[in-house]
């Protein structure tokens, strides 16, 4: 689901759950007040504006905000990030992603502030986020790669499948998952300075936390479980966390009606959260809201 909600229509893209389903991939318009759709798109078209020469590349990731449009491209053990002008395809700044070592994988996090989440080859290796200076040429502002020995989550993680929602950011503080070490689930939020990269606290919930979003300068995120009484089920639970991340602070938890489908993402828009399902099919609808009180 995209991150904005322009006049009160929001943008889901969807497709089969299936080996080949992302060749059919549809885009829906959802009124987000009624939930009705308005139109479904197959592909968008428009006029050629300009463009900008690229070398080969065995993967390309490119993200936009405001004037400016970065292009991180990876062939062989290297990557290379791109700054370019949208209004007329002008190259501000191209440099090589910094990491040390070979190159594994590399996916952009976020272009305003612009944050490279990288993983490195061999021993060198790791997961990083990079928060590159847009205004000075790309230079590295802060490299982040754990909280107290912990590791962050590699980023092709199954169990965060949106990489959107693995990383995000709120003033000047970053927040990532951790790893948690002989556990399968995710439950570990950390906090980290964009500006020095240090690590200023972590969120452990102690029995998984997922699907956050960023909310009016400040982080919700969910914790979906099963209950269990003496061994048997007994209901599903979920309850809503906001965060302040300035601080730490819990500043308020609310209790969802729940059953037993998972949460991909969330986003709010006019207090009401937009609860995206992992899965959908008879029974299971893709999205439903909840009125935040």
């Amino acid at each position: 689901m995209a991150d904005q909600v322009v006049d009160g229509v929001a943008l889901v893209a969807h497709w089969p759950d299936t080996c080949a389903g992302g060749k059919t991939a549809t885009v829906t318009a959802l009124d987000v007040r009624s939930g009705d759709a308005l139109v479904a798109l197959n592909r968008r078209t428009g006029r050629h504006a300009w463009t900008v020469p690229r070398k080969p590349a065995s993967r390309a990731r490119i993200g936009a905000a405001g004037d400016r449009l970065v292009l991180v491209t990876r062939q062989a053990g290297s990557a290379t990030v791109t700054s370019v002008d949208t209004a007329d395809g002008t190259v501000r700044w191209e440099r090589p992603v910094p990491v040390d070592g070979p190159v594994e994988d590399v996916e952009i996090a976020a272009v305003d502030p612009l944050l490279l989440a990288a993983r490195g080859a061999g021993r060198r290796g790791g997961n990083h986020v990079l928060h590159l200076d847009e205004d000075e040429d790309g230079r590295t502002v802060a490299e982040i790669s754990e909280a107290d020995g912990t590791p962050l989550l590699p980023y092709d993680s199954w169990c965060l499948p949106d990489h959107r929602r693995q990383v995000m950011w709120s003033g000047d503080t970053l927040i990532a998952f951790l790893a948690s070490p002989g556990y399968d689930h995710v439950g570990r939020l950390a906090g980290f300075s964009l500006s020095t990269g240090w690590h200023l606290r972590t969120w452990d919930e102690g029995w998984g936390i997922g699907a956050p979003a960023r909310h009016r300068g400040r982080v919700l995120a969910l914790r979906h479980h099963e209950e269990v009484s003496e061994g048997t089920h007994a209901g599903w639970r979920c309850h809503a966390y906001v965060l302040d991340p300035a601080d730490g602070r819990e500043v308020a938890r609310r209790r969802l009606r729940v059953t037993a489908d998972e949460p991909h993402t969330i986003h709010l828009h006019d207090g009401r959260i937009l609860w995206i399902d992992k899965k959908s099919g008879r029974g299971t609808p893709p999205v439903k809201a909840y009125d935040w009180r």
